[in-house]
């Protein structure tokens, strides 16, 4: 019924990463009703990623176009979701009435998901995948008109708030972003009419979820408190890797026993001893890299003061004293931008500005 696919494997990091997100947004803020409509935006990309990874990792027919039909009900209700909870979000009254005609759309599809004039499936070198129907162009273009709606109402939403704060212009500007690099996932449509390309949507899904993660981290999306946010981040992507390192050393058990002629057993115990060694190791390096961008580690403020007092006591001259206040400040504190004023309205300290992006 089923096998190990390598190529099902992204569509699976994929919706585990669309559900953790959405989740998260969630429980931020379940009373929300613009939380909700995201968490079933990144519950649909969750089933469409999960249909398809099922559908690749089939055997036959039957069971490839069972999956079909669970991913598209994923697929078939991203329009009106998605454009439910751009109204919402940006308050565009004029684009409601585009909500229920989009619902109707896709509760017509979801029942003709049963009938092979809108879906079949064909085989690829991949695997099992879509084959579309004549209705299929009539799905497909309503899918992209709603969609591109959709990016109408953010830009409309992102252009009528430049008046609003800094903050909230810099929301949707990563929101409206976040949605046009998403758009090119529509390429997985091609392989459906016979095409031999790899649907890569998968991707285009991860960088919509990456721009989304970091504008909640950086600018406070929907007014998620960040600290759970890092730490949830963080710990998504330490399973991740792990899934990803445990995948890779099964995956290649089989051939290197081969190739060095040690038996099954032998090798078994060696993936084991390198998961069990190497990725404590891969962790430590994850670690390091993520700590700087999810602002995760920590400083002794204690020792902070300390430091700040040394600096004040040794140092006399005015410019140095800055200097040397906000090299310290902007390493223990990790901001992006920092200025000292002195007691002269006239001047002001931006030292190292270039190197250290101290300043405006």
């Amino acid at each position: 019924m089923y096998q190990f696919n390598i190529h099902a494997i992204p569509p699976l990091i994929t919706a585990i990463l669309s559900f953790i997100l959405g989740i998260f947004v969630l429980k931020s803020n379940i009373k929300s009703m613009v939380n909700r409509l995201f968490f079933l935006l990144c519950l649909t990309a969750c089933i469409w990623q999960f249909g398809f990874f099922m559908v690749y990792s089939s055997t036959n027919t039957n069971i490839a176009l069972f999956w079909v039909r669970i991913g598209y009900l994923g697929v078939i209700f991203i329009p009106p979701i998605f454009l439910h909870f751009l109204v919402l979000f940006f308050k565009s009254k004029k684009y409601k009435k585009f909500i229920l005609l989009s619902y109707i759309y896709s509760t017509i599809f979801f029942f003709l998901t049963r009938t092979n004039y809108f879906l079949d499936v064909q085989k690829y070198y991949w695997g099992y995948y879509t084959k579309g129907g004549f209705l299929h162009y009539i799905f497909l273009a309503i899918f992209i008109a709603l969609w591109f709606l959709g990016l109408i109402i953010i830009y409309d939403g992102y252009k009528n708030r430049r008046s609003k704060s800094t903050l909230t212009r810099s929301r949707f500007k990563y929101l409206l972003l976040a949605f046009v690099f998403v758009t090119p996932a529509m390429i997985d449509y091609i392989a459906c009419y016979g095409i031999k390309v790899y649907p890569v949507g998968f991707g285009f899904v991860i960088i919509w979820i990456s721009i989304l993660a970091y504008a909640i981290v950086k600018h406070r999306l929907m007014d998620i408190r960040l600290i759970i946010f890092r730490s949830i981040i963080y710990s998504c992507l330490v399973f991740l890797l792990g899934i990803i390192y445990v995948l890779v050393v099964s995956y290649l058990r089989s051939p290197l026993g081969k190739i060095l002629g040690m038996s099954p057993a032998i090798m078994f115990l060696a993936a084991g001893a390198t998961i069990a060694f190497g990725f404590p190791q891969i962790k430590k390096l994850l670690t390091k890299i993520t700590d700087r961008w999810l602002y995760k580690g920590r400083y002794n403020p204690d020792v902070l003061l300390d430091q700040i007092g040394d600096i004040t006591d040794s140092v006399l001259l005015l410019k140095p004293l800055c200097q040397s206040l906000l090299n310290l400040l902007y390493r223990e504190l990790r901001v992006e931008k920092m200025a000292i004023i002195t007691g002269d309205k006239r001047q002001e300290t931006r030292s190292k500005e270039k190197e250290l992006g101290i300043g405006n």
